[in-house]
Order: C-alpha cells, then structure tokens, then sequence
C-alpha cells in the first residue's frame, strides 16, 4: 500500500496555500458554462437517504471553505460552481471562524457549517447508476488483460525507480499509445488540469489517467467512516462483481493517493501497484517496490486510514477505452 503525500512526485494534487479564485472578469464565463448545470441547481431536495458529509475543518492552512473544496478527492474539480452555486451564493463565507467543521450535502452542494449535521456514513455514488449495466466490447476486454501483460515485467522494480502512477503510464505506454508529447496523454491532462483552473499535474493521477483513457465503472466517495472493516466489506460486497483484471483501481484522501492494476492470482482478485508491500501475495513483504498485494486487504488499509486521518475517501475503478484511447496512437 503506498501512502505518498499528494503533492509529492508531482503525481497528485498540489494544495494553494491561498484561494486560486479567478479573476472577477472570468467569473461570468465560468458561471455561465458552469454553474449553471443540472447538478448545481440549488433546488432543495428532501430524502431520508440524503446527508450532509463533512469535508474539512476551517484552520489557520485552511481557511477558507475553497481551501477545502480545491483539496478534496471529490470535489475540487467542481470548486468554484459549487462555492458560486445558487443554493451558495448569499452565505457569509468570509465570517466563518477558524475550528468550524464545513459540511456539504452530496445531493444539493449546499455548504453549511455551524449547527449539528447529520453526521451518518454516507455513501455518494458519482454515477447513480453505478455504470453497472455500461457495456464494454470484446476488444475493451482484450485491452484490459494486455495492460495486465504490461505491467506485470515491472514486478520487483524498486519503488525508487518506478512509482504507483508510473507503473500505470508505462503499462498504457507499452500497448503503444502515445505520453509525452504535444499530443499525448500528459499533455492533454495538463490542458484540462489549467482549463479548470487547477495546477499543472491536478489530473497526474490514477483518477485522471481513467477519464482521459477509459470508462469510469465505479466513483464512490464514503465520508466519517465509522467503522473501517464493516464499510470496506460492504464495498466490496457491493462491488465486487464489477471486478475485472486489467481495470485501474485509484484511491484518494484528502492527503493521500494510490493506484494500480486489478488482477487475479488463481481464484483470488489482487492488486498491482507500486509501494509498500505490506499485503503482499509473496514472500517480499513490506518491500517497497513494484508487487502484486490481496486486494480485499488493500481496500481495508485504505479505509482505516481514511479513518485514521478523518478523511473521506474516494475509490475509483475503470476501464480502458479504445475509443478514448485512439487520439494517442
């Protein structure tokens, strides 16, 4: 399991220490393609299901809501629709005091803070539908088990040499698609890192490889994990039939994140990665390098230590897409 710092190997996120608000002359342009959409509409929506998730506490190094927002695996791609949403756009953000827990309700984006929130575990489904009756081809299929096929040599490799979303690039790059270059996939996740007002590598990572190269299968964000073990089985049990080896598994806190392969060893489903070994198949354990690890104990590290550090924590699952993944020949 590798637990590098987000800002670290410029793979992840890199947090502003002040708000990267845009200039008032763009707002209107931002606003207008923006803010505007369906999902930020401000409309009230009353569901027993529905419940506030916490995102963060304002601080001293985050203090303000947008220091939040920018820095969550969830929503920081939607900060600034979100801060600017209708349902948001009259509240006294500037008179929050510092030690206020900032909460959002997944269904509205309504920020709130100040009062008691429901505070049950909640689990967001980005996608409601899960993606699970999405339709993959035979050739998507077949893309997958060779991404399999490519990583697999790197095995062993020190995790000096090669890391997390480095085994990932190379794998793509081995089934011949383009990285680097003007026209590849590096630098296109650099355009819609800078195109959302984000840093330069924002989208260097598991998550962005997924969206710019394939089908995104499974997006589920869980919040104030209670109780580590029960909800990672729950996960799984909900997910596991979406299982398939070849597709990109990625996890996210608010200060760290991870990826690697899905894979099978025999009748058992496995995780290939780069890191530290600590759940691995072999007899390399809590080596710190390019392996092959249980994937159920993978998932159960990840939620303790969303637990651990009281952070949400997203878990993203795709598949490669040949179609996505032509423009790279």
């Amino acid at each position: 399991m590798e637990l590098h710092q987000i800002i670290s190997n410029n793979k992840t996120v890199s947090v502003p220490k002040t708000d990267r608000t845009p200039p008032d002359g763009l707002f209107s342009e931002i606003l207008r393609k923006k803010v505007e959409s369906p999902d930020i509409t401000g409309a009230s929506v009353n569901s027993e299901d529905t419940a506030s998730v916490a995102i963060g506490t304002i601080t001293r190094d985050m203090p303000t809501v947008s220091h939040l927002l920018v820095k969550h695996p969830q929503y920081q791609k939607d900060c600034w629709r979100i801060i600017h949403a209708k349902i948001n756009q009259n509240k006294p953000f500037t008179r929050i005091g510092s030690g206020e827990t900032i909460y959002i309700d997944p269904a509205t984006h309504e920020i709130t803070w100040g009062k008691k929130q429901v505070t049950k575990q909640s689990l967001v489904a980005e996608n409601q539908n899960q993606n699970q009756n999405q339709n993959f081809d035979k050739t998507d299929e077949a893309l997958s088990a060779r991404l399999i096929n490519a990583v697999k040599p790197y095995i062993g490799t020190s995790y000096k040499k090669i890391d997390c979303y480095e085994l990932v690039v190379n794998g793509i790059k081995s089934l011949g698609y383009k990285y680097h270059g003007q026209e590849g996939i590096k630098n296109s996740l650099i355009k819609m890192a800078v195109h959302d007002r984000l840093p330069a590598n924002a989208y260097l990572t598991g998550e962005g490889l997924t969206e710019k190269t394939g089908k995104t299968v499974v997006s589920k964000s869980y919040g104030d994990i209670e109780n580590p073990v029960q909800s990672a089985r729950k996960f799984i049990h909900e997910i596991k039939p979406l299982f398939k080896e070849g597709r990109i598994l990625s996890f996210s806190t608010l200060t760290k994140g991870h990826t690697g392969i899905i894979s099978k060893l025999e009748n058992q489903w496995t995780f290939i990665n780069s890191g530290r070994m600590d759940n691995s198949v072999g007899e390399n354990v809590n080596t710190n390098e390019v392996g092959e690890e249980f994937l159920t104990d993978e998932i159960e590290n990840w939620f303790a230590l969303a637990k651990k550090h009281k952070e949400p924590l997203k878990i993203t699952i795709g598949a490669l897409d040949k179609k996505k993944l032509a423009m790279f020949m």
